[in-house]
């Protein structure tokens, strides 16, 4: 269980420098959010504009008191089955979703939720390690053989259950944004969803 509160650590700290840094690039500030679990069955975290079904199984960021709240259970489960990154990819996309906030992005629903995918793959492109074994962003944190297929296998799972249902965005839709984020950074994520 070390390892799961290492992943609890590490991954926030590493999507804190990343998204300080490039949004200080940007002109604007990102303000760390703080992170928070939840029993998969309830009581959910009260968060205004947040309805209760968006807590099962996922990680939701509250802007009113900066607050990533996921599923523990969800969690637990997602990393026993596919391994560290299924929770990096819940916390990287709740960590997106604060970035939105700071570039005052006006989208909503299905769109910003696929956003939030761009952002995630823009993240994860900053550690992936080079020839020598050091991440492209310089940091502590990189990605090891098989994270990037947790991540996507992580995208798959929170996927629409059909094409048509337009909440989560379909799985081809998840993995197509989370690709352009990973090979072309925030500016693919900026030209694609403005």
């Amino acid at each position: 269980n070390g390892k799961g509160d290492d992943i609890l650590t590490l991954i926030p700290e590493d999507l804190t420098t990343f998204w300080t840094g490039l949004l200080e690039a940007q002109g604007k500030t990102f303000n760390a959010p703080a992170i928070e679990s939840y029993p998969g069955r309830g009581p959910y975290p009260s968060c205004k504009g947040v309805d209760d079904t968006a807590y099962k199984g996922n990680a939701v960021y509250c802007v009113q008191n900066n607050t990533i709240y996921y599923d523990a259970d969800n969690a637990q489960k997602l990393t026993q089955r596919i391994g560290d990154m299924a929770l990096g990819y819940l916390l990287a996309n709740g960590f997106s979703d604060a970035a939105q906030v700071s570039l005052g992005s006006p989208l909503t629903g299905e769109r910003r939720i696929l956003a939030d995918d761009c952002l995630t793959g823009a993240w994860v492109a900053d550690i992936v390690p080079d020839d020598t074994g050091t991440a492209k962003g310089g940091r502590q944190l990189r990605l090891s053989a098989g994270d990037l297929d947790e991540a996507i296998q992580t995208a798959i799972i929170n996927a629409d259950p059909t094409s048509d249902t337009n909440i989560n965005g379909s799985a081809f839709e998840k993995v197509d944004t989370f690709r352009a984020g990973v090979l072309g950074g925030l500016a693919a994520c900026m030209e694609r969803f403005g």
